[in-house]
């Protein structure tokens, strides 16, 4: 009889459909290299855990569950390789691995069967074998497919003993019952004919990767809700600032006119030369007021000025060329938000810079064709890293902190415009597109 399953054995299926769903988890995990190299590694990794399988292939029931066990470290070897992070990871998403290959597998066998042995469909090698290189790959590029969208959950992820244990008896579990005809062939959940051992491996194998991903979607939605309740309070809290500053700003300015009359008053006595350097120095403490930006805005000339007087002291210049009237259409509250987090994350970038004259902000807005154009410039320091598009967080606890980013990229995609941020050249740009007719 001249089929697959006599040529290859078995084992070598399952080792190649595993090594499939574990390139497929790395992809949708943060990775340690490059594409280029990340693909050569796999597929050396994938190449030799093949061969090994096919070399080590035995009828002996004996050997079944070492070999399972080191063709297992293997796989999660080749996990470790590619993936970025604690080895806490490649625990998690294995048990994904292991049923994901089985439920793959088994769809196969389960459809050979019927084809192949019941309905005497013919099977030549030659046919056979693209087909079956083209439907594993292809299921397992569908799992991506269903997969990709946790890859920023997934970076961010953090991995407790329990987090790691749900899984795996998940799993196992369902290993378990879907190979008991193997080992079991007369118990209540077991058979002795093909096409019924074939079925219960397809049921059993399919719930329990229903079973995972249903775990991993509520994780996924537990952390969605999460991140939009703190998205929520951060824009209360930039709101809530700004009353705070605009109540101050408005109150030294007011102060600010009398000063300066007073101020004028003081010069047309004659002061002495201590008293004019204690004068100069006054004015130049008030000189903030003075290069005051009419933007058009008073919501954006407050968060402005605010941070200039907080950002004078550590040398830091920034300058604001903005038409506020173009941002008349935005909330109050995510105006705030949008141009709070701007500028504190940029504030935040330039001091860590030591050279003074890179200590640089820049702030514009203007119309450009259909859009609005926001763009904040900063100088930075250092390496930055990118993930999903946005800046990752430099601070230990990612889970906690990147919501500016977030936030930014939120309120723009609120008025169906995009967030593009950049780092080139020492300069880091935060560039937002906001539909122009939102204006008018």
């Amino acid at each position: 009889m001249n089929t697959l399953y006599y040529v290859s054995p078995p084992g070598f299926l399952v080792t190649f459909a595993y090594s499939l769903a574990v390139i497929m988890y790395c992809w949708v995990n943060p990775r340690k290299y490059s594409v280029k190299k990340t693909v050569l590694i796999q597929g050396a990794g994938m190449v030799l855990i093949n061969v090994l399988a096919f070399l080590l292939e035995s009828p002996d029931i004996r050997f079944y569950f070492l070999r399972m066990i080191f063709f297992y470290c293997l796989l999660m070897g080749l996990m470790a390789l590619c993936m970025r992070g604690p080895f806490a990871r490649v625990l998690y998403f294995f048990p994904f691995v292991m049923v994901l290959g089985e439920f793959v597998m088994a769809v196969d066998w389960h459809l050979y069967y019927y084809g192949v042995t019941v309905n005497k469909i013919p099977d030549i090698l030659p046919i056979r074998l693209p087909f079956l290189f083209g439907y594993y790959c292809g299921f397992t590029f569908l799992a991506y497919l269903a997969n990709r969208r946790f890859r920023e959950y997934n970076s961010a992820m953090e991995f407790g003993l329990r987090d790691i244990l749900q899984p795996w008896i998940l799993a196992v579990f369902s290993l378990i019952i879907s190979n008991v005809s193997n080992f079991l062939p007369v118990s209540p959940i077991s058979s002795q004919v093909p096409g019924q051992i074939f079925l219960i491996r397809l049921l059993v194998d399919a719930t329990g990767l229903t079973m995972l991903y249903l775990f991993h979607t509520m994780r996924f939605d537990i952390y969605k809700s999460s991140q939009m309740e703190m998205l929520n309070r951060s824009l209360e809290m930039q709101y809530a600032n700004y009353n705070v500053l605009k109540q101050s700003v408005e109150l030294v300015a007011g102060n600010y006119h009398d000063l300066k009359h007073q101020i004028q008053f003081l010069e047309s006595e004659r002061p002495g030369e201590e008293k004019q350097r204690f004068l100069d120095k006054l004015k130049n403490e008030m000189s903030d007021f003075e290069a005051q930006a009419n933007t058009g805005s008073e919501m954006l000339d407050t968060i402005v000025m605010s941070k200039r007087m907080l950002v004078k002291k550590d040398g830091i210049e920034l300058t604001c060329i903005a038409d506020g009237a173009q941002l008349s259409f935005l909330d109050p509250m995510d105006l705030s938000a949008l141009f709070g987090n701007l500028l504190d994350n940029a504030v935040e970038a330039v001091r860590k810079i030591d050279d003074p004259e890179k200590r640089l902000i820049k702030l514009t807005v203007e119309r450009q064709k259909g859009f609005v154009l926001i763009l904040c410039e900063n100088c930075f320091t250092g390496t930055l890293e990118m993930q999903s598009g946005i800046p990752k967080t430099t601070k230990t606890d990612a889970f906690f902190h990147g919501y500016g980013t977030k936030s930014i990229s939120s309120i723009a995609r609120k008025y169906s415009g995009s967030a593009v941020f950049s780092a080139q050249d020492g300069w880091f740009r935060a560039k937002i597109l906001l539909p122009a007719d939102k204006t008018e």
